[in-house]
């Protein structure tokens, strides 16, 4: 969807910006982003003057199981629509297919793609209104038509080497017009740290910082120290990580914000062989 541009109703200085929501965040059960994301968009559902809550996470059951969830059902005061809503936030790394014929979007931590999460999200999530025990319950809140919207929110990234940016950039016929960030293996990151000025900082980014890059003043770590703490999170742990960048202008000011996604060496041949893992619903991240 496109229609959702956030207006001047929200932001940090709006009255909007209030201490329900900074409870809600803390109260959260879900340590998981889309969990984060899902409650900053019901705030914006609920503080939007254009849009009313009808219902959140709303269960589907029948024949003893549960059948699927909205996840948000709104009413659009100007349309007058009654819009089922599904959000998700999802980060992917491009690599160009073996066949060379498109380029692939796969999940940083596990086999998760984004052509995976598109069908599946319009194959089976957006379509859950058509399922009959979903109708009878919509029937029970007076909802007779329902349309659909799917809200995704992230970032891509192409990859820092050259060889591979370039074909994902000739192969990309989807995402071509979307932003994209770098990723890169842990080795990669030594040579790319090299091009950058003395001046140069880091920001080594929680999950909750992913959608904005938005830091704290001072928290910022001099290359030797994300490299240490890397060799750790990645070259240990095997864990994908995001980070930031940016150079230091001589006025005090920061230009060059650059987002990083930083995986193992090895990162590029486990997501070629997870292509021989059947796999119809992505996992979660």
């Amino acid at each position: 969807s496109h229609t959702h541009i956030i207006s001047d109703e929200i932001g940090l200085d709006s009255a909007s910006y209030s201490d329900q929501l900074s409870d809600r965040l803390e109260q959260s059960p879900s340590h998981f982003l889309g969990s984060y994301v899902e409650q900053l968009w019901r705030h914006y559902i609920e503080t939007s003057s254009r849009y009313q809550l009808l219902a959140h996470n709303l269960q589907i059951h029948g024949d003893g199981k549960t059948l699927g969830e909205f996840d948000f059902i709104v009413c659009d005061n100007i349309t007058g629509k009654i819009i089922h809503q599904e959000i998700a936030a999802k980060f992917y790394l491009g690599l160009p297919a073996p066949d060379h014929k498109s380029c692939l979007w796969f999940g940083p931590n596990n086999i998760d793609r984004l052509d995976l999460k598109a069908a599946h999200l319009k194959n089976k999530q957006l379509r859950l209104s058509d399922l009959e025990h979903a109708k009878a319950e919509l029937e029970r809140r007076h909802i007779t038509k329902v349309t659909t919207q799917c809200i995704l929110r992230g970032r891509l990234f192409l990859p820092w080497n050259q060889q591979l940016r370039k074909q994902c950039q000739d192969l990309d016929k989807l995402t071509q017009h979307s932003q994209k960030d770098v990723w890169m293996t842990l080795s990669e990151l030594r040579d790319y740290a090299a091009t950058k000025p003395e001046n140069a900082q880091f920001w080594l980014l929680e999950k909750q910082q992913w959608l904005s890059l938005m830091t704290r003043k001072g928290s910022s770590l001099r290359y030797d120290e994300i490299l240490a703490k890397l060799e750790q999170v990645v070259g240990n742990e095997r864990r994908g990580v995001m980070l930031k960048t940016q150079r230091k202008l001589g006025t005090g000011l920061l230009n060059d914000e650059t987002a990083l996604f930083i995986v193992p060496d090895d990162w590029q041949k486990y997501r070629y062989d997870s292509l021989t893992i059947p796999s119809e619903k992505p996992l979660h991240p």
